[in-house]
């Protein structure tokens, strides 16, 4: 390999690694949300609800969360693939 390959693809590992890093980071940080997020109280037992008190339900499923990372990750792919799509048309042109 002359220098001018080597370097350019020292050039383009740099920024694969760079790429993964950035990912990396960002689901770190988003799952970091989801792992403190504590589970819901338990009702008193012993002593009757109130009329304001909401009652606890154990088939309550928060689903906010879920939703988030699924649209993220479905943001992410199709990013990916325009992006892909559009490298391939600049090289054909």
């Amino acid at each position: 390999m002359n220098d001018k390959s080597q370097n350019k693809l020292r050039l383009y590992m740099k920024k694969k690694v760079e790429k993964n890093t950035i990912v990396l980071l960002f689901v770190l940080l988003k799952t970091v949300g989801a792992i403190a997020q504590g589970g819901p109280t338990p009702p008193n037992v012993y002593e009757p609800p109130s009329e304001d008190m909401e009652m606890y339900d154990p088939n309550v499923v928060p689903v906010d969360g879920g939703i988030g990372l699924v649209l993220t990750a479905g943001i992410a792919f199709y990013s990916r693939k325009k992006i892909k799509e559009q490298r391939e048309k600049n090289k054909t042109a």
